[in-house]
């Protein structure tokens, strides 16, 4: 007898990112800003807030 385990066609991922709703910056965003002498409007450069991203994955 011959048995064989294939992984699962279909699988679900989903993630809660940025759950404490912190303000960050990304280096490469927001480096030429931090060498300037003043670094002016910095907060439109800020990550997005608390997200909820899913994806579905069929392998065939």
């Amino acid at each position: 007898m011959v048995t064989t385990t294939s992984p699962p066609l279909l699988t679900f991922n989903i993630g809660l990112f940025n759950l404490f709703n912190n303000q960050y910056f990304l280096y490469s965003d927001v480096r030429p800003l931090i060498e300037s002498p003043t670094p002016a409007d910095i907060g439109r450069f800020a990550q997005p807030g608390l997200s909820l991203r899913a994806g579905l994955t069929w392998r065939f």
